[in-house]
């Protein structure tokens, strides 16, 4: 391109010394029709120069929308390139932003145990057992659930000689009272009609829950997103809303001994 503008501009500075000539001689080819031999090559050389210039016209404008369609290319490869560079980063940060969920809800379903209860691990199924004294007695998980997605496990009632356990959460792993469910961030569903929220009897949700039966298979959920704990049993499913928890750990209450429960972490 640059070697087609130099013949260009050379070509143009030749025909404005040719029309200088020209005009010098008295004979301008457009003005006069009769002209001396002198007049006429000038001309000539004149038309021949005027064609060439229209030519080298032609290629400058084609070699230029050629650079320009070449730098569009060009700086569309450079968005496209850039675009591609963000989707992977994105992706490779909601892989390790997924591992780390995936990573703490596994570590979630690692029971720590208050007095009695012991645990039997069962592959990727956790069995829970008391075998203590009639008392009050509960399991936390040993790491807090995700707080930025929702997580589900099951939990299938193996034994329960008294019908009575407690399924829920809590806000912290570090609990005083006696009675674990009591606890101000605690959760949940227990016995018949007995549904807690803020570690107290909620008398609305308590009315309609049907309580937990040896046999059952109990989804639990939690949605720290909107605040909610949802539990699905027998084809019916339950909620309530919570207060904005930092930190949520499974929570399990148990009374009496013999009470045999197994838990399955279910990855969303």
């Amino acid at each position: 391109m640059a070697e087609a503008y130099k013949s260009y501009t050379s070509l143009l500075a030749k025909k404005s010394e040719l029309e200088s000539a020209i005009i010098a001689n008295g004979a301008h080819p457009v003005v006069r029709t009769t002209a001396t031999g002198t007049d006429q090559i000038l001309s000539v050389v004149d038309q021949i120069v005027s064609a060439k210039i229209a030519a080298l016209t032609i290629q400058l404008k084609e070699l230029v929308s050629a650079e320009v369609k070449k730098a569009e290319e060009s700086r569309l490869t450079v968005e496209e390139r850039k675009r591609r560079a963000e989707e992977e980063e994105a992706a490779a940060k909601h892989m390790k932003l997924a591992e780390e969920a995936k990573f703490k809800r596994q570590h979630a379903f690692v029971f720590t145990t208050k007095s009695s209860p012991n645990i039997e691990y069962c592959g990727e199924s956790k069995v829970i057992s008391n075998f203590g004294p009639t008392g009050a007695n509960y399991v936390l998980g040993a790491s807090s659930l995700p707080t930025d997605s929702a997580t589900s496990w099951e939990v299938e009632v193996l034994s329960l000689p008294s019908k009575w356990l407690f399924v829920g959460i809590v806000g912290t792993s570090s609990i005083t009272e006696k009675v674990a469910y009591t606890h101000e961030t605690s959760y949940g569903w227990a016995n018949t009609a007995n549904a807690i929220s803020e570690g107290k009897y909620e008398p609305t949700a308590s009315s309609i829950w049907p309580g937990i039966t040896e046999g059952d298979k109990l989804t639990l959920k939690y949605c720290p997103v909107s605040n909610k704990l949802y539990c699905f049993v027998n084809n019916k499913h339950f909620y309530m809303k919570t207060k904005p928890l930092a930190n949520a750990f499974i929570q399990f209450g148990f009374y009496y001994s013999n009470t045999r429960i197994k838990v399955t972490s279910l990855y969303n």
